[in-house]
């Protein structure tokens, strides 16, 4: 990740499923842990998680909030079959990651 900083970029970070993401901002390594789910099916989990850290990030959070709540989408996600249809809304994410 260093490596990507160096091309001027303010995040830098890498995604590792069950693992959580990590990233670097501001020279500094940070992490998210997954949140603990019983996976029914992954598929797609990565695009959500990619999706919904966009969207916190348009929404204005900041890197760690947008992080912790793209891994609350993601992990909905794996707690419910099919790629699209498994995708959870914008109120299933906030719920579980208030109550996650």
């Amino acid at each position: 990740m260093a490596k990507v900083a160096d091309y001027g970029c303010a995040v830098a970070a890498v995604t590792r499923g069950a693992e959580g993401v990590t990233w670097r901002e501001d020279n500094v390594a940070r992490r998210q842990p997954a949140y603990a789910v019983d996976a029914v099916d992954t598929t797609g989990a990565g695009d959500v998680f990619h999706g919904a850290y966009a969207f916190a990030i348009g929404a204005r959070l900041a890197t760690a909030d947008a992080m912790s709540f793209a891994a609350a989408a993601a992990a909905l996600k794996c707690t419910r079959p099919g790629g699209r249809a498994g995708i959870p809304t914008l109120e299933d994410c906030l719920t579980f990651q208030r109550n996650g």
